[in-house]
């Protein structure tokens, strides 16, 4: 269902930051919003050669500083000076918008192509709000192989041994989809850092269980 910009506005923006080995920050900040939301946000973006600004004069017209300070007015208006900074200051050369994409639980392919198949995000993509998509594709790989060297043994089909596995494979991701929409609430959902922490402590805690 497409977001206006209103209600946009009035989601929780979360921002994690990962210290890197060189001592600089990486900043992911995540806005929910429709595909096309760079075109409707109306920020005047850079219009250098390559999209980026380079090139254009720094904290000038339709420099990216600019357009970031409006970013920063229109989707986070509530947040003080200093969280602002972490998109204000970065590093334009590695700025850049990437769209997120995530199947619903309970998702299937229409197979149309025998003996072809597909593993990791190419069958069950989700955004990371779970931390488990390498792992996942790495389960995949494994079940996928463990299929074929059945196919190989004379123990089964090439189409019985695939079916299973993408059975397998669908119904595990499923249940990290349907985890990873829950955290997606709780991280979007405008509960503040408060609810974000008590929800961590819970996770943490079946972990160690």
């Amino acid at each position: 269902m497409p977001l206006d910009l209103d209600i946009q506005r009035r989601l929780k923006i979360p921002a994690f930051i990962r210290k890197n080995g060189d001592g600089s920050n990486k900043t992911f900040i995540y806005i929910p919003a429709d595909e096309d939301w760079k075109e409707k946000v109306g920020v005047d973006w850079p219009k250098g050669e390559d999209g980026t600004g380079r090139g254009v004069r720094a904290g000038g017209p339709g420099s990216l500083k600019v357009a970031l300070e409006e970013v920063a007015e229109k989707m986070m208006p509530d947040w003080n000076e200093e969280a602002k900074g972490l998109l204000l200051h970065c590093d334009e050369e590695d700025f850049a918008i990437r769209p997120l994409y995530q199947f619903p639980p309970g998702h299937r392919w229409e197979k149309k192509v025998p003996g072809v198949t597909l593993l990791g995000d190419a069958a069950h993509v989700v955004t990371p709000f779970t931390g488990v998509g390498v792992n996942l594709a790495m389960h995949d790989a494994y079940d996928l192989a463990v299929a074929l060297e059945k196919v190989v043994a004379g123990h089964s089909l090439l189409s019985t041994a695939l079916g299973e596995y993408e059975e397998a494979i669908m119904q595990r991701a499923g249940i990290h989809a349907q985890r990873t929409i829950r955290n997606q609430k709780t991280f979007l959902g405008g509960g503040g850092i408060a609810d974000a922490i008590e929800k961590m402590k819970l996770v943490f805690s079946m972990t160690e269980k």
